[in-house]
């Protein structure tokens, strides 16, 4: 099912109020790490809005789908920027790291012995 044009501008604009709630609810808890997931969709709204403006239909672009949603350099050292303020010490760890890589699709699968 393709979204229409009016759906998806009616997606943004809810992703954007549930940002924003986020936001207030994560800087009342005080956690500095936590209050980076809102960086992180605030990002994602963004690139999803180019999208929406390039006629993606973004609600399905993912790795499920295959679609991509565009995103230049710059947004993409943004989203390490912020995942490194949340899990970078954590990644130091090679273990850690290579289950990471793998996860996401960035990494070849070690090779079972």
């Amino acid at each position: 099912m393709n979204y229409t044009k009016e759906e998806r501008e009616a997606m943004l604009e809810m992703m954007r109020a549930t940002s924003k709630n986020f936001y207030f609810q994560a800087f009342r808890i005080g956690c500095h790490p936590f209050i980076e997931f809102c960086g992180l969709m605030n990002e994602y709204i963004k690139m999803c809005h180019i999208a929406h403006e390039a006629g993606i239909d973004f609600p399905h672009a993912s790795a499920h789908s295959g679609i991509a949603i565009p995103m230049a350099p710059y947004e993409a050292a943004y989203l390490g920027e912020k995942l490194g303020c949340i899990y970078g010490p954590a990644l130091q760890d090679p273990a850690n790291l290579r289950a990471f890589m793998r996860a996401a699709g960035l990494a070849e699968p070690e090779s079972e012995p």
